[in-house]
């Protein structure tokens, strides 16, 4: 018998996958993944037609561009910005944020952010320090501290080299009284100028005062004005002070013209002196009364030498009559002392009224003696 046999077939079922992606994504085709790193094939499928032959399935993915943003930005010292609710500052200048379906395809984006920071302006505070003491070359410029720029300091001082600050406070020395022009600068190039001014020293003052003319025999107090709070006191010479470590001595009776000076010293080793001349007035004062009258009544019953406070020493007294004889002596004794005078007796014997002549060798404070003379008249 013949068989006609008439086969037909149905046509091949293909299929077209072309999708695009967003960065990252992919696709399970028949438990194969495409993705980035696979994004074509053909996969067979079995029974995968409507008629249950197998079908083909040709698979192209494509994917969009990663959209990636540089925030690359310098903001003021201090700043900071906030990106999808993080804070970027000088603690965190740079992160890498994604900000879901952001980007104009509807894809994820992605913000690399990276700042940086002005420099701070430089703020500088200094101090001076005024030479020890006046004349001295010894002030002194002080940065206390020294803030902004990039912490990396120089300083220079007139004009002159610029050094590293180092530690702080830094320390000028060896300066004389006067303006000076500081300048901070720093690595950046950010700079700043002041004027910085050492002072003076404290100046010291003593004064002793005027000269001093006094009569032999007086004391004379001693008086320092100053400022000075004094660590060291030197009186030259000290001959008849009452204390030589004091700033008020007191001349106690001076037999003898002197010029006195005092220095004073004090704590940071500053001086300052001044001198005072003390001159004695020599009165040589002595009084003899005229006369006397030695009748008992208690005034005048004696005849003494009367001196002013220069004189010590009576070293003699004599009385001697009119025609030179000697009628009375006495000698070594105080004067100003009526007990140690004459009471108008000769050996124990009232003697007639009349004119008697009187010697008294008076001895002085600074070791002087002078003969005065004179007449008296006793009375009866």
């Amino acid at each position: 018998s013949i068989v006609n046999v008439s086969l037909s077939f149905y046509p091949e079922a293909v299929g077209e996958i072309t999708t695009v992606f967003c960065p990252g994504g992919s696709l399970a085709v028949n438990g194969t993944v495409y993705d980035e790193a696979n994004p074509a094939g053909t996969e067979v499928i079995p029974n995968g037609s409507a008629q249950g032959c197998d079908s083909i399935v040709n698979v192209s993915l494509s994917f969009y561009p990663e959209a990636v943003f540089e925030l690359v930005q310098t903001i003021g010292p201090g700043g900071s910005i906030i990106v999808n609710g993080t804070v970027y500052d000088e603690a965190n200048p740079s992160g890498t944020e994604v900000l879901d379906n952001a980007a104009f395809n509807g894809c994820d984006s992605m913000v690399l952010i990276s700042l940086s920071f002005e420099a701070a302006a430089l703020t500088l505070a200094a101090s001076a320090v005024p030479p020890t003491c006046v004349g001295e070359e010894d002030g002194q410029v002080i940065i206390e501290s020294i803030s902004g720029g990039d912490g990396n300091y120089f300083i220079a001082l007139n004009g002159q080299m610029p050094f590293a600050a180092g530690a702080l406070p830094a320390i000028i020395g060896g300066l004389p009284p006067g303006s000076y022009r500081l300048e901070v600068s720093d690595g950046s190039g950010l700079a700043m100028v002041l004027t910085a001014t050492v002072p003076e020293a404290t100046a010291l003052f003593l004064d002793l005062g005027d000269d001093v003319l006094v009569e032999l025999g007086s004391d004379v107090p001693l008086n320092a004005n100053t400022n000075i709070n004094a660590a060291s006191i030197l009186w030259e010479p000290t001959d008849f002070l009452s204390c030589t470590d004091c700033l008020s001595p007191v001349v106690e009776q001076p037999t003898a013209g002197i010029r006195y000076r005092l220095i004073l010293t004090d704590g940071n080793g500053c001086t300052a002196s001044d001198e005072v001349e003390i001159a004695l007035a020599k009165r040589r004062d002595i009084f003899i009364p005229n006369t006397f009258s030695p009748n008992g009544d208690g005034r005048n019953d004696r005849l003494t030498a009367f001196t002013g406070a220069d004189a010590v020493l009576i070293r003699s007294f004599r009385i001697f009559d009119r025609w030179g004889g000697a009628v009375f002596e006495q000698s070594g004794f105080p004067p100003n002392d009526p007990s140690k005078g004459w009471d108008g007796t000769h050996r124990g014997e009232p003697l007639n009224a009349g004119v008697f002549v009187c010697f008294a060798e008076v001895e002085f404070l600074d070791g002087t003696a002078r003969l005065f003379r004179g007449e008296v008249l006793l009375m009866r």
